[in-house]
């Protein structure tokens, strides 16, 4: 992992890289590869101060690449680097403009706009070169993207084909080429279209996905195991698992994935305790348990598990106010259903 500081350290090259290529630009020798130039030193700036949680200053930079970026492209449709490079920037500046803590600097409107123009022309890009395995990659996370945005504003329905669009791209991966990083993409794309099945009412196809998804990852811990990418993967399917059994009120079943999603994300912290990462997925975990502890009727795990939640969640900063509030709603509803025993 790539600290902050190393971060920090590329924000002077960069800003010099970004000076000299303006300079060279002055010259015109070759307007279309100077301009292509400064575009990648603002790019390159976004992305370091989107990283550095420096958000404001990455739009900005991100905004000058892209209009770069969309010229160039227009003037030459056919040139796939230059659709590529725009690709990036797209999905850069939906990246800043969300925040990594969930401030959000862009309008609605702009981010879909941004997150929709990246998957159409994710998709294009494949069409003009169906074999270039990088192309299905950025379907894949285009049309991920693109699903849980969809996901977030309450359109289950259109993120089901935006989430089946990415399992198709994968498949067509792992046919070309066997690799963990292909599987991974497997595992994702499944993962994230049973989200959308729960969702939608399709309880029973969201656990065939699942399963698919789990198979995949039997399939790259072969390749590699041991990772923490690996467990946190699993730990995603028995959480949505869990999910899909809540939805069907199969309390035993629901209960028994949230505890098994819980104690990979205990193991890994206990390994690495100062990933936040790994803390802060870890409060929602343990409120879902005490909803189905509580719906099950076993008031005393509900009130431990909520405990824990509110405990842990106490440790973690910068905390959203729909998380709390949503904790609120638990700890009320556990109370009642203890003052009614």
């Amino acid at each position: 992992k790539i600290s902050l500081a190393a971060f920090g350290d590329a924000e002077a090259p960069l800003l010099k890289l970004l000076e000299l290529s303006e300079q060279l630009a002055k010259e015109g020798r070759d307007p279309s590869a100077e301009q292509a130039g400064i575009s990648l030193a603002h790019t390159k700036l976004g992305d370091v101060y989107e990283r550095m949680e420096r958000n404001v200053e990455a739009v900005q930079h991100l905004r000058l690449a892209i209009g770069i970026d969309r010229r160039l492209s227009q003037a030459e449709p056919n040139n796939l680097p230059r659709a590529r490079k725009l690709y990036i920037s797209y999905i850069l500046m939906s990246r800043a403009l969300r925040g990594r803590r969930g401030d959000q600097l862009g309008s609605p409107a702009e981010l879909a706009e941004l997150i929709n123009e990246a998957a159409e022309l994710a998709d294009r890009m494949s069409t003009a070169d169906p074999t270039n395995n990088l192309a299905l990659t950025d379907v894949v996370n285009a049309r991920t993207l693109q699903g849980d945005w969809l996901r977030q504003q309450n359109d289950a329905n259109t993120a089901l084909i935006s989430y089946k669009k990415a399992v198709t791209a994968a498949e067509k991966l792992d046919g070309a080429n066997v690799s963990y990083g292909n599987l991974d993409a497997i595992i994702q794309s499944h993962h994230r279209l049973s989200t959308a099945l729960v969702l939608t009412g399709q309880p029973d196809a969201a656990l065939e996905s699942l399963s698919k998804a789990e198979a995949a990852l039997a399939r790259a811990e072969k390749i590699n195991s041991g990772t923490m990418r690996g467990a946190l993967r699993r730990a995603d399917i028995a959480r949505t698992r869990g999910e899909v059994y809540a939805s069907q009120a199969n309390w035993p079943n629901s209960i028994s994935n949230y505890k098994l999603a819980i104690s990979i994300y205990e193991t890994q912290r206990s390994h690495d305790p100062k990933n936040e990462t790994l803390l802060n997925e870890q409060p929602d975990l343990y409120s879902r348990l005490a909803d189905s502890y509580a719906a099950a009727g076993q008031v005393v795990d509900a009130v431990k598990a909520l405990q824990t939640a509110l405990t842990l969640d106490r440790e973690i900063e910068s905390r959203s106010e729909e998380h709390t509030s949503e904790l609120q709603s638990l700890a009320y509803l556990v109370c009642r259903l203890l003052l009614e025993k």
